[in-house]
């Protein structure tokens, strides 16, 4: 079985579970992320590598969806034309999102020292630019081994427990930032003295979200949340937007050297905790999810056993 990409994985769960998702809001659908993102937290306390994987696979599937739901929102403020790939991308083009190295350079302590993280988005989209779309068709796997290459210095130092707390901080800052767009979801022609929809279209690509924050990032937004100007609402809309994707990168970054970890803890150990053998470094992720996912090769959910998912659920559409 060939793996697949990031991009083919999203069609797998759009076409189990788009009817579903459609009623379902950006902000829903990462809260669903995030409760499997707390059971692999969970498990790495736990130090159960079967659990931690299994509820990786579902974790796994509710980013794509998280991705997909913002992909169907269009002319909203959480429209992605983007795929998850293309997001990744962005941050992350075969290096490090901060100094542009392979592997990182970077120096910590420096890092944290500085209140801006920021990273040069310009610089990383030339990067992405020159990648030519090589990145589309990269599988789990294929990502999982750039970010080895790019941090597998600073993951090999560092237990799965620091490993785990960095994934769910970086989780963590995507929901601020998606509550950030929540908020500004109703914004009007008078608020932004331009037309939102033109607007929300520039904010759907990664070229438009970079050009826009230059022109905008000189903005204080932190010490001037109460004021209604339109430079102030259109700073904080994009500024709130380029974090979520950034964001979304940094915890896909953050997912792969959890499983990097694990993998690499369980290939130089003899027996797991519990006394079994340990043999999870002989199967992929990807070998889990399709065993979650896939029927035969076709998308099938493992819970109701149809496609498109038949599970029964009580929702509200979520408001334009």
């Amino acid at each position: 079985m060939a793996d697949r990409s990031l991009t083919q994985w999203g069609e797998v769960f759009e076409q189990l579970y788009a009817e579903k998702d459609q009623a379902r809001s950006p902000v829903d659908l990462w809260t669903a992320a995030y409760a499997h993102f707390s059971h692999m937290g969970e498990a790495i306390r736990k130090v159960h590598f079967e659990e931690l994987l299994g509820a990786a696979t579902h974790a796994f599937c509710w980013l794509c969806s998280f991705v997909l739901g913002c992909r169907r929102r269009e002319r909203s403020v959480f429209w992605l034309q983007e795929g998850l790939a293309g997001v990744v991308a962005m941050k992350y083009p075969l290096c490090c999102g901060h100094c542009g190295h392979q592997p990182c350079n970077c120096n910590p302590l420096d890092m944290d020292a500085h209140h801006d993280k920021a990273a040069d988005y310009r610089a990383r989209l030339e990067d992405r630019l020159r990648l030519e779309g090589a990145w589309q068709a990269w599988s789990i796997e294929q990502w999982k081994a750039t970010f080895a290459k790019v941090y597998g210095q600073q993951i090999h130092q560092m237990s799965l427990e620091t490993v785990g707390f960095h994934f769910l901080e970086e989780a963590g800052e995507a929901a601020k930032a998606i509550r950030s767009l929540q908020q500004l979801s109703e914004v009007s022609d008078n608020d932004l003295a331009c037309e939102p929809a033109k607007l929300f279209g520039e904010l759907s690509t990664a070229e438009g979200i970079v050009e826009l924050h230059e022109k905008h990032k000189t903005v204080d937004t932190q010490h001037r949340m109460g004021e209604s100007q339109p430079e102030v609402i259109m700073a904080r809309l994009v500024q709130a937007k380029m974090e979520m994707v950034v964001e979304v990168a940094d915890t896909f970054s953050w997912f792969c050297s959890v499983l990097n970890k694990v993998y690499a803890i369980a290939k130089n150990c003899m027996s797991d905790q519990n006394g079994g053998s340990c043999n999870i470094a002989h199967r992929g992720f990807e070998e889990r999810l399709a065993a979650e996912y896939l029927r035969d090769g076709h998308p099938i959910c493992k819970a109701c056993g149809t496609n498109p998912c038949a599970c029964v659920f009580r929702m509200a559409a979520p408001q334009a």
